[in-house]
């Protein structure tokens, strides 16, 4: 039997998945990978903002609205860490901060370039 292929979107608003940065692309992605069959993600026009890589998954294709969708990279900053910490860890410490903007939250780091 044959499944019709998803077909997800991201954007500002009207969208499937809501957002203009890696978080809301990789969330699409995901989801469509997890439904089995493939699919397509489809980004609406806007500037998406790239903290970390977006990765593709086997079957799903990302597509955008030519010149109106741009997915830019976000300054980045390397600093040494002053503890090991491994893939479960929640705490990350750094020598040092300067380079980093905290939300209000405090829950969230990028770089303040």
């Amino acid at each position: 039997m044959h499944h019709p292929q998803l077909e997800v979107t991201v954007g500002a608003e009207g969208t499937t998945f809501k957002g203009l940065d890696d978080l809301a692309i990789q969330a699409a992605i995901d989801y469509v990978a997890a439904r089995g069959g493939g699919g397509t993600v489809a980004l609406h026009e806007g500037t998406y903002q790239l903290h970390n890589s977006v990765r593709l998954r086997s079957g799903v294709r990302l597509v955008g609205q030519g010149r109106g969708t741009v997915l830019r990279k976000c300054a980045s900053v390397t600093v040494p860490l002053t503890e090991d910490t491994d893939w479960y860890g929640n705490r990350v410490t750094v020598e040092e901060a300067s380079g980093f903007r905290i939300d209000a939250d405090g829950d969230s780091a990028w770089a303040a370039r």
